[in-house]
C-alpha cells in the first residue's frame, strides 16, 4: 500500500505512533486494508486511513445513539445478530436472531407474521445492508465491532446467555463454515475482552462431545487457539489444556483438537509445555489407537527438532519404561533415523537405547538398529551412534552378542532383502559392521579379531 509520509500526520495518529502498543497500531493498519479492500470508502490512502480511524474512535457514541433510537428486544437482537455474523446471508442472520429471542425467553409476537416489518425492512431501519448475493454487512467499516463491544460491556447480565446462543448458534443450518468460524472468533475476542475465558473453555467443551461427532471440530480448534494466544488469558488456557489431558476421560475430539493446537500454536511460543501436553495423550490407554496416534505423531514432530526437548522426553520416558508399554513404544520410536532434524543428545540416546532393550523384544528395536548402521554407511549419521549403542548395553554380553550377531547378518543382505531407500553397497555394509564388530570385541576384552560380512563361522558372537 503506498502513501506519502506526510500522509501519517495527522493528529490521532500521531498519538497512537507515540504511545500505543503494537497490537493498537497493527489494528490501525489492519482497519486501513479492509477500507481499501472493500472497495466503498474511496480509492486513495488519505480516505482509507480517515474511515480506519474514524472506525477505530467514533463508532462508540454513534451505536449509543442508535440502541437509544431502538429499543425494542427483537430490534436490538438484529442488530446483535448482524454484527455477529456479519457476512452470512439475511436468512441466516434471520434464523440466529429467531434463537437469540429464544435463548432471551423473549415471547413470541401474537401479531401475524404477514402484518410485522419484513426481514428488509428491519434490516433498512437499523442501517444494515443486504448486499446482491444476499449477505449481510454493515456500510461503515468496523461498525459491526462496535456494536458486539457495546452489547458486551453494557449488557454484562446476559453474557451467559450469549454465550449460550452462541454455542446453539454453530449448528443452525445455512451458515457456512466461515460463517461458523467467523461467528466463533469474534464471541472470543468479546469474551476474552470481557475478562471470561470460562465462556470459551465451556464452549470448548460441548462442541467436542461425542454427540457432536466432529462437525464442530473447526469451531472450537480456532476458540481455543485466540484463548492460547491471548495476551492476559494464554495461561489460563494452557492449563485448561493441562486439566483436559490429565483428566480421567477426555473426548475423542477434543483430544484431537488439542494435539491439533498444541502441535500448531503451543509449540511455538510455549514448546515444552506443549511436549507435555502431547505426552500426556499420547500415553492416555484409554484413548483409541487413532486419537493416541495423533498425539504421538506430533509429539515426534516437536521432539525431533528440539534437541533440549528431546532430551526431556526421555529423561520422563525413561522414568516410565516400567511401568506403561505406550512408553517403551514411544522411545523406540523416537530412535527412529529417519525424522530426525538434529543431532540427537548422545546421553539421552544411550539411555532410550537401554531402556528399549530392558522392556522391548529384540525382534521390535533390532530392524531399527540396521536402519542405523544404513545410515551410517550412507553418511547421513555418524559413528558415535555405534557408541551410543553399546553404552546402552552396559556390559551385558547377550546384548552384544545380538548386537554383533546383528550387524554380520546386515552386512550379508541381498539388495533385495533392503528397502530402498536403506540400499547400501556391500563394501561399505562391511566396512562399517566390521567397526562395529571390533568395538564390540574390544568392549569383552577379545581384542582384534577379525570380523564381518566374512565371518561366517563367529555368527554366534564373540
Amino acid at each position: 500500500m503506498h502513501f506519502e509520509p506526510e500522509e501519517l500526520n495527522t493528529e490521532v495518529l500521531a498519538q497512537l505512533l507515540a504511545a500505543a502498543p503494537l497490537r493498537e497500531l497493527a489494528r490501525m493498519a489492519q482497519l486501513v486494508a479492509q477500507a481499501r479492500d472493500s472497495n466503498s470508502h474511496g480509492t486513495t490512502f488519505v480516505s482509507w486511513r480517515d474511515e480506519a480511524v474514524a472506525a477505530a474512535t467514533n463508532w462508540s457514541d454513534e451505536v449509543s445513539r442508535q440502541l437509544r433510537q431502538h429499543r425494542t428486544v427483537p430490534e436490538r437482537a438484529l442488530l446483535l445478530t448482524a454484527a455477529m455474523t456479519s457476512g452470512a446471508t439475511a436468512e441466516s442472520v434471520q434464523r440466529a436472531t429467531h434463537l437469540l429471542l429464544e435463548v432471551l425467553q423473549y415471547p413470541q409476537d401474537d401479531m401475524p407474521r404477514l402484518a410485522q416489518a419484513d426481514l428488509g425492512e428491519q434490516l433498512e431501519g437499523l442501517s444494515v445492508v443486504r448486499e446482491d448475493d444476499g449477505r449481510v454487512r454493515f456500510p461503515r467499516l468496523a461498525y459491526d465491532n462496535a456494536v458486539r463491544r457495546h452489547f458486551w460491556e453494557n449488557f454484562p447480565d446476559l453474557r451467559p446467555a450469549f454465550r449460550d446462543w452462541v454455542g446453539r448458534c454453530v449448528e443452525l443450518p445455512g451458515l457456512r463454515a466461515g460463517d461458523r468460524v467467523r461467528l466463533v472468533l469474534r464471541f472470543a475476542e468479546e469474551a476474552l475482552s470481557a475478562g471470561r475465558p470460562d465462556d470459551l473453555c465451556e464452549l470448548i467443551e460441548k462442541w467436542t462431545r461425542p454427540s457432536a461427532v466432529g462437525r464442530l471440530r473447526a469451531e472450537a480448534a480456532a476458540a481455543l487457539e485466540l484463548g492460547l494466544s491471548h495476551d492476559q488469558h494464554g495461561s489460563r488456557f494452557r492449563s485448561r489444556v493441562y486439566s483436559w489431558v490429565t483428566a480421567t476421560r477426555i473426548a475423542p475430539d477434543l483430544a484431537r483438537v488439542v494435539t491439533d493446537v498444541c502441535q500448531q500454536v503451543m509449540a511455538v511460543t510455549h514448546p515444552e509445555q506443549a511436549m507435555v501436553r502431547l505426552r500426556h495423550l499420547a500415553l492416555r490407554q484409554d484413548s483409541s489407537e487413532s486419537t493416541a496416534g495423533a498425539a504421538r505423531a506430533a509429539l515426534l514432530e516437536l521432539v525431533r527438532s528440539n534437541g533440549r526437548l528431546y532430551s526431556r522426553l526421555v529423561q520422563r520416558l525413561v522414568q516410565q519404561r516400567r511401568s506403561t508399554g505406550p512408553a517403551a513404544d514411544l522411545l523406540l520410536a523416537m530412535l527412529e533415523p529417519g525424522g530426525l532434524r538434529i543431532t540427537p543428545p548422545w546421553p539421552e540416546v544411550s539411555l532410550a537405547w537401554r531402556a528399549v532393550m530392558l522392556t522391548k523384544p529384540r525382534t521390535a528395536w533390532t530392524p531399527v538398529v540396521r536402519r542405523w548402521l544404513a545410515a551410517i554407511a550412507r553418511q547421513r549419521a555418524g559413528e558415535r551412534v555405534l557408541s551410543a549403542l553399546l553404552l546402552a548395553t552396559s556390559g551385558d554380553r547377550a546384548l552384544l552378542n545380538h548386537l554383533y550377531v546383528t550387524s554380520c547378518d546386515w552386512a550379508d543382505l541381498s539388495p533385495d532383502d533392503m528397502s530402498a531407500g536403506t540400499r547400501v553397497g556391500r563394501v561399505e555394509r562391511a566396512r562399517i559392521a566390521d567397526r562395529f564388530c571390533r568395538d564390540i570385541d574390544l568392549l569383552q576384552g577379545v581384542g582384534e579379531v577379525p570380523s564381518g560380512s566374512g565371518t561366517q563361522g563367529t555368527r554366534e558372537g564373540p
